[in-house]
């Protein structure tokens, strides 16, 4: 097995979860070593890590732990950087500064930024070569995230609306903690973001919405690169097995009420709470006619002026047939996504057939 270092997003946690559900959905060997609030990990049997990181939504980078400090492009001038996790590298630097002297390279150090081994990907700093540092023990970085493109994915799509759409950083992992192997089902899937992401994973893909007009165009403009592995279906998302007799996995942001430019009264949000509840009851039980995996959904928390108000989701997974799955045993599901100052608050929920 070889050890690997995940660098982890700003929602730790979330990464850490989404990182354990897809080795348990491509039935990985790995073991998690250690995790805190900034790295985990693990010792994993056979990964390609640029090929995880492309599915992977909440991980910065990925380092592998090494003894070899070789540069192997074909420049003769380099930019290098070391991060440090915790620790003191200076020897190691030394020794880094002798062997690319040896070795006549022109080797320029690029001093990280506060916490970049965080939040800063190697790219942005256009590296050549980059270790990280951590406990006395190096590790190369072997695979790191690319925001600028998923940036580029979302200005560039046909049919964008940065008020309604989830993000793709979401979509990515809200797919992988549906377990999705195959096929990938969003019951609302709006401008199609999730079904966007899953298709750039390989995966077939389905949508259902009363206006599936966005979606189309975007999954169409997309299509033109990456295939036609795409059916979108004009409907109801509560009466879904009309048209789907099975789904391998589903993974989606609903429907979570109107837009509120204020905080709401909490007869406002008591009436949006009856109307989702019945809603996301519906849904569920529909889809355990037809659900043969996992389902990732966001479920909505609302502030009001007397306080924050929330569905009884847990009666409704159990009267619906489900339950709540928790990928890691150390962290407590459902988990938030949501900033201080958010009126509607998310939080994401993994549920499987009892």
């Amino acid at each position: 097995m070889q050890e690997y270092m995940f660098i982890l997003g700003r929602d730790p946690e979330l990464s850490l979860v989404e990182i354990e559900s897809y080795f348990q959905a491509f039935k990985i060997n790995h073991s998690i070593k250690y995790h805190d609030d900034k790295i985990a990990i693990f010792d994993v049997d056979q990964i390609n890590p640029s090929k995880v990181m492309m599915r992977l939504g909440g991980t910065v980078k990925i380092a592998e732990l090494t003894e070899d400090y070789e540069y192997y492009g074909p420049k003769k001038a380099i930019t290098y950087s070391v991060g440090i996790i915790k620790g003191d590298d200076s020897d190691f630097l030394d020794e880094l500064k002798l062997k690319f002297k040896k070795e006549k390279l022109k080797a320029m150090f690029k001093t990280p930024v506060k916490d970049e081994t965080q939040v800063m990907p190697s790219k942005s700093a256009n590296l050549d070569l980059e270790f990280l540092w951590n406990k006395g023990q190096v590790y190369r970085v072997v695979a790191t995230s690319n925001p600028k493109e998923y940036k580029e994915r979302d200005e560039k799509r046909p049919a964008f609306d940065a008020l309604s759409a989830i993000s793709i950083r979401l979509a990515k992992i809200m797919i992988n903690l549906s377990q999705a192997k195959h096929e990938v089902l969003d019951p609302f899937c709006g401008q199609g973001t999730i079904l966007q992401e899953g298709l750039l994973m390989g995966l077939n893909v389905i949508g259902v919405d009363k206006d599936i007009a966005s979606a189309k165009e975007n999954l169409e403009w997309l299509g033109k690169k990456y295939g036609n592995k795409w059916k979108l279906i004009k409907g109801d998302a509560r009466k879904l097995s009309t048209n789907i007799k099975e789904i391998e996995s589903v993974a989606s942001e609903p429907y979570m009420g109107p837009y509120w430019e204020r905080i709401p009264s909490e007869e406002e949000a008591n009436k949006v709470i009856k109307e989702l509840s019945l809603l996301y009851l519906a849904l569920l039980k529909d889809l355990k006619n037809v659900l043969k995996g996992k389902i990732a959904i966001i479920i909505p928390r609302f502030k009001t002026k007397g306080g924050r108000r929330e569905i009884d989701i847990n009666s409704i997974i159990t009267a619906a047939g489900f339950r709540l799955y928790q990928p890691v045993k150390a962290i407590s599901m459902p988990l938030p996504y949501f900033e201080t100052k958010s009126r509607l608050e998310r939080f994401i929920y993994v549920l499987e057939s009892v």
